[in-house]
């Protein structure tokens, strides 16, 4: 994603524009300051069996600031306040915030509201498009949360658990050896006191019964190159504690990505434990295949999810198809077909969608 750089210079103008404040009042102590994002539009046609309309619209958008701090001695220090806003939420919300300590010696600390280990190594191959599993195609079909007994008659979503993360962006201590020489490995861990971040709600110090705390995720990825094959594997585990309401939930997930030139392939294995329900296992396969021609990316994924669990909790699987085209540098259009199949309910979506993506 292309960062825009903006120094005292443009902050001022900035401000003397909008009227906020006078040119000799605006500051800043930052070595820089990057401003990235996107913006989003997708349309889709949805036959399903679950929904009442066929055709929606979707607009998602995504704006990050980041002051760059750098030392004399080498450490460089950024804060993070990522936005989002999108169709479902008329206003602008605040989705992370954390700051960041790296150095050559030592890799990257990050404190706060972010994506742990579990977030940034975890594998699912490559994708054209949005992907099945991590786009908004699901939520065209009618999706239902594939988890939960009541999470609705709409259409489960086998790729919606291929990540194996407990603590999402709840408030949290990151270590990554990232920027660090280790011949191609990286490695992670981080811990979260909660995964439901409830601290400014009253009472979190307080267990419930269901309640994930004490999450802690390892991970990590080694990348190199064989006679021109590129080469990517990896893995996380995930555990963390959950009071009055059977075992602790574990999962786990391991995947690599082999590259041949203009052709990538790859997938990953996600496994949990007593995260459902106590005694209850869930499996969850990936895999996908992308292919550059030129400006253009075409590319085909699979998903399967299989719950040991007890009803209520589907086995489904998704497939789908994508191709995306470099209209200019930083602006894509994309358009992708996937089809969703409920192995329980018989409950099946196709959704044919069609989007344009800008970066900055």
């Amino acid at each position: 994603m292309k960062k825009l750089l903006l120094g005292t210079t443009a902050l001022v103008a900035a401000a003397g524009f909008s009227g906020i404040a006078s040119a000799q009042q605006v500051t800043t102590k930052a070595t820089s300051l990057a401003i990235s994002g996107d913006v989003e539009f997708e349309g889709a046609y949805s036959d399903n069996d679950s929904t009442d309309r066929k055709v929606d619209f979707l607009s998602d958008g995504d704006f990050t600031f980041s002051p760059k701090y750098v030392a004399d001695n080498g450490l460089t220090t950024t804060g993070r306040i990522d936005f989002q806003w999108n169709s479902g939420n008329s206003n602008l919300a605040t989705d992370e915030l954390s700051v960041t300590f790296q150095s050559a010696s030592f890799g990257s600390v990050t404190l706060g509201d972010d994506d742990g280990a579990a977030d940034n190594f975890y594998q699912f191959g490559p994708v054209a498009g949005d992907g099945n599993w991590d786009g908004s195609a699901p939520q065209f079909a009618g999706w239902a949360d594939p988890t939960s007994p009541t999470g609705g008659d709409g259409i489960k979503w086998a790729g919606d658990n291929i990540e194996p993360n407990l603590s999402g962006d709840a408030t949290k201590i990151y270590y990554s050896t990232s920027g660090l020489d280790l011949a191609g490995f990286t490695f992670g861990a981080s811990y979260a006191p909660s995964a439901g971040n409830t601290f400014d709600s009253g009472n979190g110090l307080t267990k419930a019964v269901g309640d994930i705390h004490d999450v802690w995720d390892v991970g990590g990825t080694w990348e190199g190159q064989f006679s021109g094959v590129n080469l990517t594997v990896g893995g996380v585990y995930v555990t963390g504690k959950r009071d009055f309401s059977g075992d602790n939930p574990s999962g786990y997930n391991v995947g690599g990505t082999v590259g041949f030139g203009a052709l990538k392939v790859g997938g990953g294995y996600t496994g949990y434990s007593d995260y459902y329900a106590a005694g209850a296992d869930a499996d969850v396969w990936a895999a996908g295949a992308t292919y550059d021609i030129g400006a253009f990316t075409v590319g085909a994924t699979y998903t399967k999810s299989d719950y040991d669990v007890g009803s209520g909790y589907d086995d489904s699987s998704d497939y789908g198809a994508a191709v995306s085209y470099a209209v200019a540098p930083g602006v894509t259009a994309k358009g992708e077909v996937n089809q969703f199949k409920n192995d329980d309910t018989g409950n099946d979506a196709t959704v044919v969608m069609l989007g344009t993506q800008v970066d900055f």
